[in-house]
């Protein structure tokens, strides 16, 4: 049964292996990826069949002289490993022949133009020398081991470099992402800092108070702050802000920073809640697709200004429960909103207190 299966297994792997030799023999480019495309599709049948020759050959003895002093789980591990680097190294040579070098993995730099017309033929041999005792019988011991223990001890250093190339490659890429999105901060952060300096405190209150948060860089923060505080009606213009349609930018402030009179801010928040929970309301009806964690940020401002505050007598209850309503509003699609991380926030919220 093995041989029959190994066979079975061996015949498609030499057809897989006459196209792969024959994509080596061919010219041109691979500018068009047509040649990846071709050892994609043959990957399957070329490794599957190669795989299953092998372990039937395994089976049936025709690797016992692959580590004799130990046991057979060593000995199919080193010989599959072995068969699975030199099958990377046939695909691989394949598909990246006509490559630039840049494109080649270092490892196979030296075998692209030829490592396809050596290794496919070498595997076949040497599966079907293992598979057949007769075959191996014919000739003498080193004629067939040596050939075997280069190409198996070849393809586990190749392989291993492959691996080592790889995982320096995604590290070199993981950087490059770092830094470019450091890079990007760094920008962001310039860029605001330049907005903030040159803004008046007057003309461009709303646009400072977003700056004025505990998230916000240190230099940003310090600057806005400085400026907000330089107007002697601070207070008076927050809660304007509050009762206005820009109340999500006054909750931005004193989510962080302490009003000079909280008792006489609490009103006013109460009606910045109201006034958050109608736009909030608005706004869930008319979008279309909601992530769990929209509209999640100014809803945590508004709990983190009501704990700032504090004050006795404050009752923000029904104002935060129509917050929480504005969640389930009617929409026209059928994405719900049971799941929205502000409402639950509010929940938590009202459940402490």
């Amino acid at each position: 049964m093995l041989m029959v299966l190994g066979t079975l297994a061996l015949a498609i792997a030499a057809l897989a292996s006459l196209a792969l030799v024959g994509i080596g023999l061919s010219g041109g480019s691979n500018r068009d990826g047509g040649r990846a495309m071709v050892v994609m599709m043959l990957a399957l049948p070329y490794a599957g069949g190669l795989l299953l020759a092998y372990a039937c050959a395994i089976a049936r003895g025709g690797f016992d002289w692959v580590l004799p002093g130990h046991g057979s789980g060593a000995r199919w591990t080193v010989v599959l490993l072995g068969v699975v680097a030199a099958v990377v190294i046939a695909l691989g040579c394949a598909a990246l022949k006509g490559e630039p070098p840049g494109q080649v993995p270092f490892a196979l730099r030296p075998l692209v133009g030829w490592g396809v017309l050596l290794w496919p033929p070498l595997l076949l041999a040497a599966a079907t020398l293992a598979l057949y005792p007769g075959l191996r019988a014919a000739w003498p011991v080193p004629a067939w081991q040596l050939p075997q223990l280069v190409m198996g001890v070849a393809s586990l250093a190749i392989g291993v470099a492959l691996v080592v190339s790889l995982v320096h490659e995604l590290n070199r890429q993981q950087r490059t992402r770092l830094q470019a999105e450091l890079d990007y901060h760094d920008r962001r952060d310039d860029s605001m800092l330049k907005k903030v300096q040159d803004a008046d405190p007057d003309a461009d209150f709303l646009s400072l108070l977003p700056h004025s948060s505990q998230h916000e860089q240190a230099p940003i923060r310090e600057l806005a702050l400085a400026k907000l505080r330089s107007l002697p009606d601070l207070d008076q213009r927050l809660q304007r802000t509050l009762r206005s349609r820009h109340a999500e930018e006054a909750f931005r402030f004193l989510a962080s920073n302490d009003p000079t009179d909280a008792r006489a801010m609490a009103e006013a928040v109460r009606e910045g809640i109201t006034q958050h929970a109608q736009a909030l309301r608005h706004s869930i009806s008319n979008t279309h697709t909601l992530r769990p964690d929209a509209y999640q940020h100014p809803v945590l401002d508004i709990l983190a200004t009501l704990d700032r505050l504090a004050t006795p007598g404050m009752d923000v209850r029904p104002a935060l429960m129509q917050l929480r309503d504005a969640f389930d509003a009617p929409r026209d699609y059928a994405q719900k909103t049971s799941a929205m991380h502000g409402q639950r926030a509010v929940d938590e919220w009202l459940r402490r207190h």
